[in-house]
């Protein structure tokens, strides 16, 4: 509630006094945006970091929560503005989407001072082989990892917290179920969005299916907040949506909650603000108009064991990757990529005609 009493509206009763007549922070000193003033509003939204339910379980010692105690993570679940701001260090410049600063914190960033978890990556689809705190996080998704990935032992495995707030808990069941955001997007992987890595693909042979700032294909990196963040557009960061997962955008259904299928319009999808999807004009979606994009894609797009990010109904895929937790929802079985995606490198049946072809399981 202290960091509200700048970061709200005079009208959002958290004790500021900002009114777009007098942009000032709560003391009347220090000029305040509209949107720094967002967040309140953010965080309020149906998905978000919901700061307010865990008051006081945050450490303000680094140590604490790092390496001396990595157990605090499980046992005391908890989100607090804090864990990804350092009120000493924070500065205004924000991430400039598809900018030459890439994946970096610049040094007047709202995240920097803020410690993380760099990741020890296996080959492709392998989870991490160890985890390392880092007192100072250079990129945004060391930050991110600290929850969202193995480093949090309780990640997906529900650990209730201590003392308060016992009805959360930490990630989901199903189709909820959190993942290991830090195996995803391992740049070892056959594919990945480039969060932690640039991609080993060239911007020619994505020609016209990127969208500025995104053309230069193989030489970008992006944040976890490219993607994350206020359906809105208002302050930068994962803070709340309207759209679950505190997204962006749509994915994999349609704000009526139909799914988006190939030439069915993709206004409103997460995909379609990077990727100039209707610009595609490979086999895979020139021949398969009608349907799903989760007929062949997973639907956690972080990264995959298969290229493309192409999922795998009859192998190893864990089912979480599938729309609804259910596999049977992809038609494609392998898949060996290169260029041009014809039929020669899939393999697919049941409810798509059939490609018998050799290719790659998960």
């Amino acid at each position: 509630r202290f960091c509200y009493k700048c970061h709200s509206k005079a009208s959002d009763s958290q004790g500021s006094t900002w009114t777009a007549s007098v942009m000032k922070d709560r003391y009347g000193i220090a000029p305040m945006s509209a949107t720094s003033v967002a967040i309140f509003g953010q965080i309020g939204k149906t998905y978000g970091h919901k700061v307010a339910s865990y008051t006081g379980i945050h450490k303000p010692s680094r140590l604490d929560e790092t390496t001396g105690n990595p157990a605090k993570l499980t046992t005391a679940k908890h989100i607090e503005c804090t864990d990804c701001h350092s009120a000493h260090d924070a500065g205004k410049t924000t991430h400039t989407v598809g900018g030459a600063g890439g994946n970096t914190i610049s040094s007047n960033s709202p995240i920097a001072g803020v410690w993380g978890v760099q990741p020890t990556n296996g080959g492709n689809w392998t989870e991490p082989t160890a985890y390392s705190a880092v007192s100072t996080s250079s990129y945004e998704y060391q930050i991110c990892f600290k929850c969202h990935s193995g480093f949090n032992s309780a990640y997906t495995a529900g650990a209730t917290p201590v003392g308060v707030n016992t009805t959360f808990t930490w990630g989901g069941t199903g189709a909820s179920k959190w993942t290991n955001v830090a195996l995803e997007f391992n740049p070892n992987n056959a594919s990945y969005h480039p969060v932690m890595a640039a991609t080993s693909n060239s911007s020619a042979s994505f020609n016209g299916a990127m969208r500025a700032p995104w053309t230069g294909v193989g030489t970008q990196k992006m944040t976890c907040s490219d993607c994350h963040g206020d359906d809105g557009g208002a302050a930068q960061g994962p803070h709340g949506s309207a759209i679950s997962r505190i997204s962006k955008g749509f994915w994999p259904l349609k704000s009526t909650n139909l799914p988006y299928t190939i030439g069915g319009g993709y206004t409103g999808l997460l995909c379609d603000r990077c990727h100039n999807i209707a610009g595609i004009n490979n086999d895979a979606h020139s021949k398969h108009g009608g349907y799903a994009c989760y007929n062949c894609h997973i639907v956690v797009p972080h990264g995959g064991a298969l290229q493309g990010l192409v999922g795998d109904r009859d192998g190893n895929m864990p089912s979480r990757y599938a729309y609804n937790n259910n596999k049977n929802n992809l038609l494609i079985s392998g898949y060996s990529g290169g260029e041009g995606d014809s039929t020669g490198n899939c393999n697919a049946d049941a409810g798509c005609s059939r490609h018998n072809f050799p290719a790659t399981s998960w």
